[in-house]
Formats: structure tokens, C-alpha cells, sequence
């Protein structure tokens, strides 16, 4: 009897450790893949690019200083003195005291470099621009001067003009994302030409100040982030490089006599502009 209950008690016991050979290992779940959030774009770097657009020159003149009591020759009469009628006192009155305001656009184009630095939602960097602006703006004065001789015509011609113009400005904005909202401000600097020529049938006056000036420009634009490399912008901004005197003089009998005209040198500028982020 203890036989037999030994026996089966073993058959049962292999056969349960058959059962549970047959039975599939039992597995740990894998861990779940770690969070990895997407990257944010930064403002925050080197940069440099080109720009094109349109500039437009404010030409405005006006009348300064000339040698008063000047005598121009009288064609008829070797005599200048204008007490007699037989000369003309004073050829700087029979300019205009004003010439323009006169403005006139032209294409402009260059290369820019900069760095900024964003500081959450807000970004402040610098910015070095040189472009080369095209183009002269002329205004012009014809009239007629009755003496007891005749005639007389008078021409007074203003032209000014600006080969390049160079900046170097801040600019602080606000990212929303890839998009920048930006104002900038800085020192502007460039070589206006301005001309004078004044003349009556034998006697030209000439003057000419093509000299590197410096001044200031403010604007504002809007940038975006076409990829991370990649931005793309439109910008405005305003320029003046202050007053300058050109004095006209000519050769001749009338050595020494002049008329001066005082320029203003200002404009605007329009643009767009393709940057790569370093």
C-alpha cells in the first residue's frame, strides 16, 4: 500500500513539472522610452547676410552767406558802379533762398553682420551694415535779371548725391518664437556729394564737398527664422548726417566772391534682407 501511494505521488509530481515546462516564460515589460522634449530655436548667435532695397535722398538747400555788395560786370559798361544803373549789386540776392525739398528713390544694396543674445522672450545684439547707394538728386533755378543794359540770365543749379552709406546700430526686440519684432538705433556714416553752380553769361561760380560725414539712423523690422539657419527680414531706416556748407567761387574778375548753399543730408531706406545663423 505505502508503495503504491509513493508511486503515485511521483507520477503526479512529474507530470506537474511537465505541465510547467510546457507553460511560457514569464517576461518583464520593457521600460518606457525616456521624454525628449523638441529643441526651442534661440536668437542667440553670429550672423551675416545680405540685404537690397530702395533708399530715397531728402535734397534740401538753402541760402547761407555771400559777399555782400558784390558787382557783377555789365556787359555794355566796364563801370560796376551800381549807383549809375550801369552794374548789379549783390548777385547773391537773385538766388532762391530755398531749393527743394526734392527727393528722388534709387536702388540700394549690401552685406550685414552681426550677434545676438536672447534673454528669454527678449533680444539685444548689434549689427555692422555697408551699402552702395546710387543715384543724384538735382533741383534747379532759372531766372532773369533787368538791368539798365539788358537781360542778364541767371541759372542756379543744386545737386546732391550719396555713393555709400555704412551704420552701426543696436537692436533690441521681442521673439515670439521664430518670429522677431526689433527697433534699432545707432551712428551712421557716409561721403554726400553736394554741388553748387551758379552762373550769369560770362561768370560761373562752382562749389563741391564730397567729404565722409557721420550722423545717426534709427529704425525698426521684422525677422523670421525660416529654419534654424536661415532668417529672412524686412527693415526700415531713417538716416541724417547733418548740414553741410558747399561755397561756390569762380575765376576771373569776380575773384573772391561766392554764394554758399546749406544741404541737408538725410533719407530713408527700405529693405529686405537674407541672413545664416552660425
Amino acid at each position: 500500500m505505502k508503495k503504491l501511494l509513493l508511486s503515485t505521488v511521483a507520477v503526479l509530481g512529474m507530470s506537474a513539472a511537465a505541465v510547467a515546462a510546457d507553460l511560457p516564460a514569464r517576461t518583464m515589460a520593457p521600460a518606457p522610452a525616456p521624454f525628449v522634449a523638441a529643441p526651442v530655436f534661440t536668437w542667440t548667435g553670429f550672423y551675416a547676410g545680405v540685404h537690397a532695397g530702395g533708399a530715397w535722398q531728402d535734397l534740401r538747400a538753402r541760402r547761407g552767406a555771400f559777399v555782400p555788395g558784390t558787382l557783377l560786370p555789365d556787359p555794355n559798361n566796364n563801370n560796376n558802379d551800381n549807383g549809375n544803373g550801369n552794374g548789379i549789386a549783390g548777385f547773391g540776392v537773385f538766388a532762391p533762398a530755398t531749393l527743394g525739398p526734392r527727393d528722388r528713390g534709387t536702388f540700394m544694396g549690401g552685406g550685414h553682420l552681426g550677434y545676438n543674445q536672447q534673454f528669454g522672450a527678449f533680444v539685444l545684439g548689434g549689427e555692422l551694415d555697408l551699402s552702395w547707394m546710387g543715384g543724384r538728386t538735382r533741383s534747379a533755378f532759372d531766372g532773369a535779371l533787368t538791368t539798365a543794359a539788358g537781360t542778364l540770365p541767371t541759372t542756379l543749379e543744386v545737386r546732391s548725391g550719396l555713393d555709400w552709406l555704412g551704420t552701426a546700430r543696436l537692436r533690441a526686440g521681442v521673439a515670439f518664437d521664430r518670429v522677431l519684432v526689433y527697433a534699432t538705433g545707432g551712428v551712421a556714416f557716409g561721403n554726400p556729394d553736394n554741388r553748387v553752380t551758379f552762373s550769369v553769361p560770362g561768370t560761373v561760380w562752382t562749389g563741391r564737398d564730397d567729404t565722409v560725414r557721420a550722423g545717426w539712423t534709427v529704425g525698426g523690422g521684422v525677422e523670421f527664422a525660416w529654419t534654424d539657419n536661415l532668417t529672412v527680414r524686412a527693415e526700415y531706416l531713417y538716416y541724417d548726417l547733418g548740414r553741410q556748407t558747399v561755397t561756390a567761387n569762380t575765376t576771373g574778375p569776380l575773384a573772391g566772391t561766392n554764394v554758399s548753399y546749406r544741404f541737408n543730408n538725410s533719407g530713408q531706406i527700405g529693405r529686405v534682407g537674407v541672413s545664416f545663423k552660425f
